[in-house]
This record gives structure tokens, sequence and C-alpha cells, in this order.
């Protein structure tokens, strides 16, 4: 497995040059769309793209990702390309938005050409990672990816999130408020590790062949691990400025958070270290005690956590969530797409 410490925002999803060839360049007219994927997510290839049950998904290269369920976190998908919009204007979480159970679910794009013919600007951002632990590898065997995914209970008896995918034709680095954020992560204890900036929020594009302007645009089908029915979600790809987006996040909505060292980022940490089995320390700068989500740059004065009877600062919620975004066996890459 290749740690690549991107924040939590988004990641960058590299698939092999070679799929190209597979797919020839389409010369109908072809619209742009984007999937905002925001938060805690790890990034694999989908090792079983052909279990979709919508027939849009069987002859596509998919990816997943993954986030295991938290006591902090709540998954959400909605139309929009505003990935911080899982909230009204009060500040209260969009209960419809709100993926309500782990398990695994397929994201749809209709009239998709995944033709990996499109290219990155030269203005685009490309991600940024975590230099401390850039050059490390720790495989993940393919049955254990299939037996976290698919399985429940799985073998870490942990419940997680899991959302399939296409694979986009590139990705990017948002470049708004939120597009970058800042950690220690390493392999080993950390001590003296220099803090890096990595991606929190990543841009996945994709061109489809007509964009209807009312119609639904991407379908949403799950199947919860607790056996329950999963009603069938229609998307439309919209946006009040710029491409037309739906968001996928993983945000923070629960609970109190230990602004010294953004204890939610931590816990999102832990649970995906433990998931997948991994060694990695990681260490967050403090907080600007507001809900915001917004790191004081530099400022790692440590945990003070919440002890039974302590009160800590109850947080309103935010999808700059920074826990690092990991790559499972390369699936995402150190540099630009």
């Amino acid at each position: 497995m290749k740690q690549e410490c991107f924040y939590s925002r988004t990641v960058s999803i590299a698939f092999l040059v070679l799929v190209a060839l597979h797919f020839p360049v389409s010369s109908v007219a072809q619209t742009e769309v984007q999937i905002m994927v925001n938060g805690s997510w790890d990034y694999v290839e989908d090792p079983n793209p052909n279990n979709d049950p919508t027939a849009a998904g069987r002859s596509l290269n998919r990816i997943v990702l993954v986030a295991p369920q938290t006591a902090s976190h709540n998954a959400f998908a909605f139309s929009g390309n505003d990935a911080t919009k899982f909230k009204d204007a009060s500040g209260a979480v969009i209960g419809n938005y709100q993926i309500p159970k782990p398990g695994v679910y397929y994201l749809d794009i209709n009239n998709l050409t995944q033709s990996y013919s499109h290219k990155p600007l030269p203005a685009d951002l490309k991600p940024q990672v975590c230099s401390n632990i850039k050059p490390t590898w720790q495989s993940i065997p393919t049955n254990k990816i299939r037996d976290i995914i698919y399985n429940h209970p799985n073998a870490t008896g942990m419940s997680r999130f899991a959302i399939s995918l296409p694979t986009p034709d590139y990705y990017t680095t948002y470049g708004g408020q939120f597009g970058f954020s800042e950690s220690k992560v390493d392999v080993n204890p950390i001590s003296s590790q220099t803090p890096a900036n990595y991606t929190t929020w990543m841009v996945l594009h994709y061109w489809v062949t007509s964009l209807p302007n009312a119609a639904p645009s991407a379908t949403f089908t799950g199947i919860p691990d607790d056996g329950s029915i999963f009603s069938l979600v229609s998307y439309t790809f919209t946006s009040s400025s710029g491409t037309p987006g739906i968001s996928v996040v993983m945000a923070a909505v629960n609970g109190m958070n230990d602004y010294s060292c953004d204890s939610f980022s931590q816990e999102s940490f832990d649970h995906a270290t433990a998931l997948w089995g991994l060694t990695r320390y990681a260490s967050f700068p403090a907080e600007q005690a507001s809900g915001s989500g917004v790191q004081i740059a530099g400022s790692y004065p440590g945990c003070t956590k919440c002890p039974p009877g302590k009160v800590c600062i109850v947080s309103g919620g935010s999808a700059d969530c920074h826990a690092c975004q990991t790559s499972i066996n390369g699936i995402i890459e150190n540099s630009a797409p």
C-alpha cells in the first residue's frame, strides 16, 4: 500500500494508462460534470465492478471510496458542486442528504463516456501529499480489500461505508478555501517531523454525451449491511456557478471536538488505520474554536482529549475533515494526473 497523505476533502484517482486503449476517443459532443469527494475517505480500485446492480456500471472501470463508521462522522451525498452544503442556512444537518447506514453503494452517471481522452489544464492544481510518508508502501492483499468492502461483519469487525463510482478521466485539487490542509503523518511515531500540506478536497472529472436540464443525471443504489431496503436515489449535476457537480462527503457533525488537536480528525485517522491494519501515526494542528474546521497552521499543542466530566467545545460540524486520505495499493498517486 502506498501511503499518500491526502487531506480529508478529496483525492486523486490514478488508473493505468493502458486502460485508455480499451476506450477509443469519441467524436460525439461531450459535457463535463464533476464529483466532489470530501472527507476522510480512502481510495481503492473496485475489485468486483460487475457487482453494480445497475446496467450502467457493468462495463466500466470503477473505484471505491471507503470510510469506517465512527461516532463523530456521517456520510452524505447530494446534488451540487459545493461539498460544504450538507447543512442548511441555520447550520442544521440536512437529513435527506445523509447516507443513513453502513453498506456498499453504487453511484452511476447517465450518458457517461469514460474515454480518458481529457487531460488536466495547465492551471489545474495537482494533489499535494505528506512528505513524511510519501516513500512508504504498505501493501494490502486483494482478498483483504474484498473482505473489508463486501463482507459484514468483515475480519476487522468494523462497519464501513463503501461507495463505488466510475473511474474519472482525471482528477484535480479543489482550488477554493478548503483545498489544502496541514498535518504530520508518518510510519514512525510523531516527534520532530515537519508539517506538510496535502489535498483536502479533490475534484473527479467526467464527461457525458448529454446533460438534461431537469432529468436525473445520476443514480445512487445501495445494499445496507443490515439487510434493509435502500430505495434508489436520483441526483442531477447542478451548480450555482461553474461546472455542474454532485458531492460525496464524510463530515464531522456529531459529538465534541477537542480543538487543541482536532480530535475528530484523529478519530477518523485512527479508525481508518485500524480498518486496513496499517502502521502509521498522525498529529493534527489546533483549530480555531468556531466549528469552522479552520486550522491554526503550525500549532501542535497536543491532545487534551475529553475525559469524563470535562466539557469540550461542541462543534457545529465541518466538511473540512483533516483525516489523512490513504492510497490503497497505488490507486491514489502523488503526482499530477
